[in-house]
């Protein structure tokens, strides 16, 4: 499989057929049994680096964010709250 550079790339299939299992891979949450992980042409190596994170973007379908926080709490902890999220409409109709 192969991802253009900037690109939004969509993985279709059936049920269990290893779409996840493949993104989880190719970001570095999972090793893979066989083959070869590659950013522009340069194997990979380790999982989990920085460099995957840096270049990989990567958004699970499974929540990541704390159950038990708002979202102005959330965005207060980690140092988010800022103009730009405050003036945003969509973040002004779900802050609390």
């Amino acid at each position: 499989m192969s991802v253009p550079k900037n690109s939004i790339t969509g993985l279709f299939g059936i049920n269990g057929c290893g779409k996840s299992t493949l993104l989880n891979i190719g970001a570095g949450f999972l090793k893979q049994d066989d083959g070869n992980v590659f950013i522009n042409n340069e194997v990979v190596v380790k999982s989990f680096s920085v460099e995957r994170f840096n270049r990989i973007g990567y958004l699970s379908q499974d929540s990541f964010l704390p159950k038990d926080l708002k979202v102005f709490e959330f965005l207060k902890r980690s140092n988010c709250l800022n103009e730009y999220f405050l003036d945003d409409p969509l973040i002004d109709k779900i802050i609390n």
